[in-house]
């Protein structure tokens, strides 16, 4: 007979390992009992070791001081206001508007049970301490009152043939789901911080909830279009009379509403870039070419490109539209001539006369409009002294240069170069007052019927400033007539490349011995400044001692 020690020394073994596992089950068996009946029974009416709430112990404590440590401590620490931010719409609820409960008892149930898995994952957590939520029950409609929801289908913002529209209503047709709202605000009142999210986390349906992102991008790109629209186009112009916000399979495009409406817009700007002083794009003078508007927009705005070219930006928006204008060829348009920058407008001056006087036609309105003509695109270069009765070069016989008559009525336009002189903050020389009320020249937006210049020859009585520029300047005159008045305006104009600094204002009306309405002294400031820096002050007298 064979003994194989091998084997029997195996076996040995094996009946070890079997008694050492079935004591081990049995060790652990026997612990897992006494941890239920240490949970279920022992501390049945009392919190388990290990349960904290806020960081604060609450072992050992039963159903009462349970509730008073609840009330001494959770609820002091809840904030007074609850701040919400759903896809950026902020607003924030009193928390005693939520009417807000709290039941401790599943601190006291915690870790007990009949759910012996449950029992003992719960008792490993507590061997490290466990923050426990009390339950929570809240009012969640003064939430959903502050959400930018509507009952009202037909002013909610939503897709109307394939065209998001109503946004800026902001108001949304949506189903709030509230248990979905109610747990987001209950983690958050845990955790003592904000409640964030989505209209998508809080909706019943997560795809209505898409009319949010469309509104966001309509409203953040109709911002960036209204001002672009209105540096353009003036104040009166709209996005949703021009411009829609599209949904193309899942994406968003923006299109012209009307075809028309941008054409018509665009024909419109370019009449008013049309308007005087820059009714022409330049001028040829003698062996000058005087140019109003730049080279690279002097042929005019382009409408059909420009509104091509919308259409293109609409999709990828920058500040300012895309006008398209045409262009002049340098080299075709000097044709060896001096070509003059007088692009940027920097000051006018208005008057006007009444077509008839005393029932009969204004013989005087033909004495004025040739001293306007006479001034027109008069060139004063950087430095030079510009007079007034030079300009006209009055001939024996009383007529201009240019064979206008001069006389009664001249002095209006000086009176409307005085104006425009006043207003570019140039230096005046000479000036002289009426000694009688002129009535015509109560128009204009001045305060008192005092800002005007006499101008005669006899006694020599002229108008004379000078051109502190560094750049030469044009007058460029307008005449018309509307309704029973012809309307004068002198308009000084100097190259773009001029930095604009200066200020002008016009301060200090007086008025003093007044013995009538037509009779009295009169005097106003000026005073000019270049940035902070006041660099000129002038006082102008009028004295009205005659009756015309």
């Amino acid at each position: 007979m064979k003994i194989h020690l091998g084997k029997i020394q195996n076996d040995k073994k094996k009946a070890v390992v079997r008694k050492s596992f079935v004591f081990f089950t049995g060790f652990i068996a026997s612990l897992l009992v006494a941890y239920y009946l240490f949970s279920n029974f022992f501390y049945r009416d009392r919190v388990l070791p290990g349960v904290q709430v806020l960081g604060i112990s609450a072992a050992g404590l039963n159903e009462a001081e349970l509730q008073d440590l609840v009330e001494t401590t959770v609820v002091p620490s809840i904030p007074l206001v609850i701040n919400y931010n759903i896809d950026g719409y902020t607003f924030s609820v009193p928390t005693k508007k939520l009417e807000i409960s709290i039941d401790p008892s599943v601190l006291l149930s915690y870790g007990k049970g009949s759910d012996l898995f449950r029992i003992y994952i719960d008792g490993l957590k507590l061997l490290n301490s466990e923050n426990v939520t009390p339950k929570y029950t809240i009012n969640i409609e003064p939430v959903i009152q502050e959400l930018p929801i509507t009952k009202n289908v037909k002013n909610a913002a939503q897709v109307k043939n394939g065209q998001v529209v109503n946004c800026s209503n902001a108001a949304y047709f949506l189903s709030i789901d509230n248990d979905k709202l109610m747990k987001m605000t209950l983690n958050a009142i845990d955790k003592r911080a904000d409640v964030k999210g989505s209209f998508q986390d809080i909706t019943e349906n997560p795809k209505d909830a898409k009319i949010i992102e469309y509104c966001r991008k309509y409203l953040e790109d109709s911002a960036i279009i209204n001002v672009a629209l209105k540096k353009t186009f003036g104040s009166e112009s709209d996005v949703e009379q021009v411009f829609g916000l599209y949904v193309d399979e899942n994406s968003l495009n923006w299109k012209v509403v009307d075809a028309d409406q941008p054409s018509n817009m665009l024909k419109h700007l370019k009449k008013q870039d049309s308007s005087p002083p820059f009714d022409d794009d330049y001028s040829v003078w003698g062996d000058k070419i005087f140019l109003f508007k730049p080279l690279e927009m002097a042929g005019g705005l382009d409408v059909k490109s420009s509104t091509e070219s919308i259409g293109r930006w609409l999709n990828a928006l920058n500040s300012d539209l895309p006008l398209v204008y045409r262009s002049l060829d340098k080299l075709d348009v000097e044709k060896n001539m001096q070509v003059i920058d007088f692009t940027q407008l920097i000051a006018s001056g208005k008057t006007r006369m009444s077509i008839h006087e005393n029932g009969e036609k204004n013989l005087k309105l033909a004495n004025a409009e040739g001293a306007i003509e006479e001034l027109h695109h008069t060139v004063v270069h950087p430095g030079e002294k510009f007079s007034f009765l030079d300009e006209m070069g009055v001939r024996p016989g009383g007529m201009t240069e240019n064979w206008y008559s001069f006389g009664g009525g001249a002095c209006n336009a000086s009176t409307t170069l005085f104006r425009a002189v006043l207003g570019a903050g140039f230096p005046i020389l000479e000036r002289h007052s009426h000694s009688f009320y002129v009535n015509s020249y109560n128009w204009g937006g001045y305060k008192y019927n005092i800002v005007q210049a006499a101008v005669t020859t006899d006694p020599h009585l002229d108008f004379v400033f000078e051109n502190d520029l560094p750049y030469p300047i044009l007058l460029r005159t307008n005449i018309y007539q509307q309704g029973e008045y012809q309307y004068h305006t002198i308009f000084i104009m100097t190259s773009g490349d001029y930095k604009n600094n200066r200020r002008v204002e016009l301060v200090n009306w007086m008025k003093w011995n007044e013995r009538s309405d037509l009779r009295f002294f009169g005097s106003f400031e000026q005073k000019v400044w270049e940035g902070d820096d006041l660099v000129r002050e002038e006082t102008y007298l009028s004295e009205y001692v005659e009756i015309q």
